[in-house]
């Protein structure tokens, strides 16, 4: 039984990087259970399904889909909306979508007015004076369970 890596987007944009990577004397195909529709983009110019360089554990991109990893994965860009923002909600046209995505409600992931406020109230601590080897100590409890 293997690890599941199953609808992930992977973006990088070393030329050098190895898309997949491990050393050879621990690799065998029993590691992955399951590797499959993923998204895979580098942005530095290198074509992951011709190049011939060994970016997988199995050899190049295709040598890996033939040893049954990532059969039904894409090669595109994500079409993220403003990256360079550190907005990488999907635009509609994502091929993401073609996988199997959903859409992330990014605005209801995070925190939230009452739980903020909640954190706010508990960071000010509730402090508790206590005694002990004859010294006096202050013991701030930091939680936000209220």
């Amino acid at each position: 039984m293997g690890n599941i890596f199953r609808r992930n987007i992977v973006v990088y944009r070393n030329p050098n990087a190895a898309l997949w990577w491990s050393f050879a004397h621990t690799w065998g195909r029993h590691r992955l259970a399951e590797v499959d529709f993923n998204l895979y983009w580098h942005t530095g110019g290198l074509d992951l399904r011709t190049t011939e360089r060994t970016i997988t554990p199995e050899g190049n991109f295709v040598q890996w889909q033939k040893a049954g990893f990532d059969r039904h994965s894409l090669i595109a860009d994500p079409q993220f909306v403003a990256p360079e923002k550190g907005d990488f909600r999907l635009q509609p046209t994502s091929p993401a979508f073609r996988l199997g995505f959903l859409p992330i409600p990014v605005e209801k992931v995070g925190p939230r007015k009452q739980r903020a406020q909640s954190m706010e109230r508990g960071a000010k601590g509730k402090e508790q004076r206590t005694e002990g080897k004859g010294e006096e100590s202050t013991m701030v409890r930091n939680d936000c369970s209220e």
